[in-house]
């Protein structure tokens, strides 16, 4: 039963696809229509048709684009046509015989024939939406999201604005406002987070650098962003102070704890500074226990992403 569970939940549109098949078969093409005679095959194969493309699109993968719908409902009705026209052949060489057997027989090959058909289109359809990447700038309408932006009360950030957060970097005035408060950039940094963990999209990082100021550099370190090497380059250039605060003393921190493995936490909080190691402990980096404290396998993960040169590092050698 676990195992039809999971061929269910994967298969799901190709099952339904062939029960919507063979019921056709069974409605338009046996039950209504038991006179093989072309009229019959004819107007009943064209409401079979119709209602496989319905019931075909509702099967489509819902992450594909209506231009992906209109492509696949489009070689559906045809095939579906074109197996209608082959079925009114076989019909015109059987009204002199009668021949049930063959007439279901023939009725069962054009299922068939419609049912692998569809397979093929939905294979390839679902496949394409999976490999083609999506620019989610598209998805959104930049208007719509600086009014979003700029209709939320900067003291009390909403799901609405929560959801238009991953588009937020695209509209580089929304961005500016978000910038501009606290609030909002705490809770845009926060549902970042949520979204992408430490590594967000290097186009968040450039867009998020490129800003005037640079509050929102802090809120997303102290969130728990890991800058990536090219953001760091860019941040060096554009935020000299804010490149020395947040990528150079999260380095010098990281590589000291990785080194020391643990100790007393005092004595770490001197050398690594109290707001970054208390950041670290928040992030699970570290873990305290009284007045000592030990690096997190998360920790050491952190570290070595540090200890890593950079390409300057790397042309400097």
């Amino acid at each position: 039963m676990e195992k039809f569970k999971l061929f269910h939940e994967k298969y799901w549109h190709e099952i339904w696809l062939l029960i919507a098949t063979f019921a056709q078969i069974g409605v338009f093409y046996v039950a209504l229509a038991p006179d093989p005679r072309p009229i019959y095959w004819l107007g009943f194969g064209f409401l079979g048709s119709v209602a496989l493309v319905f019931i075909s699109s509702c099967l489509v993968p819902k992450n594909t684009t209506d231009e992906r719908w209109g492509i696949f409902g489009t070689c559906w009705f045809l095939c579906t046509f074109l197996i209608t026209l082959n079925a009114i052949i076989w019909a015109y060489h059987l009204q002199n015989t009668q021949s049930t057997g063959i007439f279901v027989i023939l009725a069962g090959l054009s299922g068939v024939l419609v049912f692998l058909f569809g397979i093929i289109w939905q294979t390839a359809v679902r496949h394409a939406a999976a490999n083609t990447p999506q620019n989610p700038a598209l998805l959104f309408d930049p208007q719509m999201v600086l009014r979003v932006v700029q209709g939320t009360d900067e003291t009390r950030p909403d799901q609405r604005f929560c959801r238009v957060v991953p588009y937020i970097h695209f509209v580089p005035q929304a961005l500016e406002i978000v910038n501009k408060y606290g609030r909002l950039s705490l809770a845009y940094a926060e549902t970042l987070y949520a979204l992408y963990g430490c590594h967000f999209p290097t186009e968040i990082e450039i867009a998020v650098i490129k800003l005037k100021y640079n509050h929102l550099i802090y809120y997303l370190t102290e969130e728990g962003i890991q800058w990536s090497q090219n953001a760091q380059a860019l941040m060096k250039i554009e935020h000299p102070e804010a490149y020395q605060q947040n990528v150079l003393k999260t380095k010098n921190g990281m590589l000291y704890l990785s080194e020391q493995k643990q100790g007393n936490w005092l004595e770490a909080e001197k050398i690594v500074g109290v707001s970054e190691l208390n950041r670290f402990e928040r992030l699970g980096y570290v873990r305290r226990t009284g007045i000592q404290w030990e690096i997190t396998t998360s920790g050491l993960k952190q570290a070595e992403f540090y200890r890593e040169p950079t390409k300057e590092e790397k042309v400097e050698g």
